[in-house]
C-alpha cells in the first residue's frame, strides 16, 4: 500500500486530512493513533473507497484507488466497523460472511466461508443468529466477513473498544495470527502494542511521526507533546 500527498475534507474549506504519504510493507502492521478527530476513521474510510474527493494518490498493491478499480480494490482489502451492528445485517453468521462472495459471484462460497470462520477459530458460530451473539462474538464475526474474500490487507477501526479482557486477549491472538497486512486505529495503545510493528501517529490531520511501535509508545515526550499518555503497561515505570 502506497498514500502519496493524500489531502481529504468533508467540506472544500475545511481539510481534514493534510499531506499524507506512508507507505506498509509487506507482512506490517501499522497502529494509527492520535486524538479524537484527527483524521484516523477518515484515513481507513478513504483507503477502501468509502469516501471519495480527494487529491493525491492511494494504491493498493500497485492499482490506484479510483472508481474505476473499486471492485479490484475491495477484493483486496478487508474492513472492520468500529460499531459491529454497523457490519452486520443479515440475520444469521453464516449469510453475513457469505454476502461478499455471493455479491462478487465468487465460485465455493461455501469453502470461503467455513475457511473465514475456521481462521478465526469460530466455526461453531457458523449457524447462529447474529443478534444473540456476545459483544466480542460480533466482532470476531466481522473479522471473519472481512476475511471471507481472501484480502491481502486488514482495515480495523477500533477493535478492541467495549471488549472485556478475555475478548480482548482473545482478539489480539487472533490478529497475531493472520497473514494479512494490518492497519488498525485504536486508543488502547496496549493493544498496539501486542498487535502492531509500526506506529503512525497523526495530530490535527497530519501525520507528526512515525516508527517502530514499542518506540513510539513508550516516548513520554513525544506522546505528551501531542496531547496522548505512555500505555498503562508503561505507566508509573
Amino acid at each position: 500500500m502506497v498514500v502519496n500527498n493524500l489531502n481529504f475534507g468533508y467540506e472544500k474549506d475545511k481539510i481534514l486530512l493534510k499531506n499524507l504519504s506512508f507507505n506498509v510493507l509487506e507482512g506490517e502492521s501499522v497502529g494509527i493513533i492520535g486524538q479524537n478527530g484527527a483524521g484516523k476513521s477518515t484515513l481507513l474510510k478513504l483507503l477502501v473507497g468509502f469516501e471519495s474527493g480527494f487529491s493525491g494518490e492511494i494504491s493498493i498493491n500497485k492499482i490506484v484507488l479510483k472508481k474505476e478499480n473499486l471492485v479490484a480494490i475491495r477484493q483486496k482489502i478487508g474492513y472492520v466497523f468500529q460499531e459491529s451492528n454497523h457490519q452486520l445485517f443479515m440475520p444469521n453468521v453464516y449469510d453475513d460472511i457469505a454476502f461478499a462472495p455471493r455479491n462478487y459471484q465468487l465460485p465455493e462460497v461455501d469453502t470461503l466461508v467455513c475457511n473465514a470462520l475456521e481462521k478465526i477459530g469460530i466455526l461453531h458460530l457458523k449457524d447462529r443468529q447474529t443478534y444473540g451473539l456476545s459483544g466480542g462474538e460480533k466482532k470476531l464475526v466481522c473479522i471473519a466477513s472481512a476475511l471471507s474474500m481472501n484480502p491481502d490487507i486488514l482495515l480495523l477501526d477500533e477493535p478492541s473498544i467495549t471488549l472485556d479482557a478475555k475478548n480482548r486477549r482473545n482478539l489480539i491472538k487472533v490478529l497475531n495470527n493472520l497473514p494479512q497486512n494490518k492497519l488498525i486505529t485504536s486508543h488502547d495503545l496496549d493493544f498496539l502494542l501486542e498487535t502492531c510493528s509500526t506506529i503512525i501517529m497523526f495530530y490535527k490531520g497530519e501525520i507528526v511521526a512515525k516508527g517502530k511501535c514499542k518506540e513510539v509508545l513508550t516516548n513520554k515526550e513525544l506522546l505528551e507533546q501531542y496531547n496522548l499518555e505512555l500505555p498503562l503497561s508503561y505507566q508509573g515505570r
